[in-house]
């Protein structure tokens, strides 16, 4: 990941010692290897990190819930969780979620989720500033790095909607980790951990010491154990688990809320959402996949119809759409009370009829299909599901 050889970058690609090495034995070019860019995707990780599915990863290499946002694996910006919901079932060996049909935003990353960067979620580039950096006393510039956080400027209310995580300074000082907030620095405990600034209520988590300043871990007493598998955060020597973990040292998954009496609880601690329900704990309500198709914006399970997104649409009853359709006007009759977002201009609806709905109805019920099922069956159930498929 991010090597400018690779097919798939979350942030900004770097130019390694590998690609150097390469260019090299073309023997085309004499490589200065001390201009390689460091690669730290995986630093630190093991072994098992190369052997392991992806959604075994720990801390940032790994999401799964777009609730929650987070710090991409190097903290160097703050970033979101991509999780797709795909029309088509993944290959087997990419499937990391209970849907078959989900995963994450890359076909080059194996459709793995982790988090990636927001186009302004940049904590090294001080152009990202936003407007609430400053209410939250975050500083962006080529020493600052993500951090999980919890503070506002007294007088100040964090919003439902801010991340729980922003970018603030930091320094390596005498083998310690400092952290500044509004120009005040503060050390941080080797193992990490919460610490407060005057002006502010909350509190900002520091990462430990080694993430940020050495390349190894540094042994200091009250340091969690197995650095909380990357589960959770490290308070004062104990874990802070991530939702769906738990455990001294959040190495235990376990299901959030018993999936919500919407789903089973597997083996693994994951939830196995029933159909109509997704998310960690299956407690949002998902709508068949024909609300979008018909027009529709899915509002947590309901299927909410809003034709003054679609300039020239309007909600009308089937009675009135009756005379200037043909493929779709058995449909329309059997729900004749029935309303629909539907172009305002007759010519136009017989168009979309003739442009868009035919292909479809051809595309679920093709002509090969009706010859077989006419010779077996008869064809008339099949094809009144097609044209009740491809009209709403």
């Amino acid at each position: 990941m991010n090597e400018i050889m690779t097919g798939s970058v979350d942030t900004k690609s770097v130019v390694s010692k590998m690609t150097l090495a390469l260019l090299e034995d073309s023997g085309w070019y004499q490589a200065n290897y001390s201009m390689a860019d460091h690669l730290d995707w995986g630093h630190n990780q093991g072994t098992d990190f190369l052997t392991s599915p992806c959604n075994l990863w720990k801390g940032a290499y790994h999401c799964n819930t777009t609730n929650l946002s987070g710090c991409t694996h190097n903290r160097e910006a703050e970033g979101y969780c991509p999780i797709v919901s795909y029309n088509r079932d993944l290959p087997q060996w990419t499937r990391y979620f209970p849907q078959a049909n989900k995963g994450g935003q890359s076909s080059l990353a194996d459709y793995c989720t982790f988090f990636v960067a927001y186009s302004d979620g940049s904590c090294t580039d001080g152009n990202s500033a936003r407007a609430p950096d400053r209410m939250l006393g975050e500083v962006r510039g080529s020493n600052s790095r993500c951090m999980a956080s919890s503070l506002v400027r007294t007088g100040f209310v964090r919003g439902s909607m801010t991340q729980g995580n922003g970018c603030y300074q930091h320094r390596c000082v005498n083998y310690s980790l400092e952290v500044a907030v509004d120009g005040i620095w503060k050390v941080c405990a080797k193992a990490g951990g919460p610490v407060q600034f005057p002006g502010f209520n909350g509190e900002l988590i520091c990462p430990a010491y080694h993430e940020l300043c050495s390349a190894g871990p540094v042994p200091v007493s009250g340091q969690c154990s197995n650095s909380c598998n990357f589960n959770g955060d490290c308070v004062s020597g104990k874990c802070r688990c991530f939702p769906g973990f738990h455990g001294h040292d959040c190495s235990k998954r376990y299901c959030p809320s018993n999936c919500n009496g919407h789903g089973t609880c597997l083996s693994n601690g994951v939830c196995g959402c029933e159909n109509g329900y997704t998310g960690i704990d299956c407690s949002t309500a998902v709508c068949d996949e024909q609300c979008s198709l018909h027009g529709g914006v899915c509002d947590n399970g309901v299927c909410e119809f809003r034709c003054s997104d679609y300039a020239g649409y309007t909600c009308q009853n089937s009675s009135t759409l009756l005379s200037s359709l043909s493929v779709c006007k058995n449909e329309l009759e059997r729900e004749l009370s029935g309303q629909h977002c539907a172009p305002s201009e007759a010519s136009t609806l017989q168009q979309l009829e003739e442009v868009v709905i035919m292909p479809n109805y051809h595309r679920l019920f093709p002509s090969v299909a009706q010859k077989l099922f006419t010779n077996l069956f008869g064809s008339s159930y099949c094809e009144s599901a097609a044209k009740r498929l491809a009209c709403w």
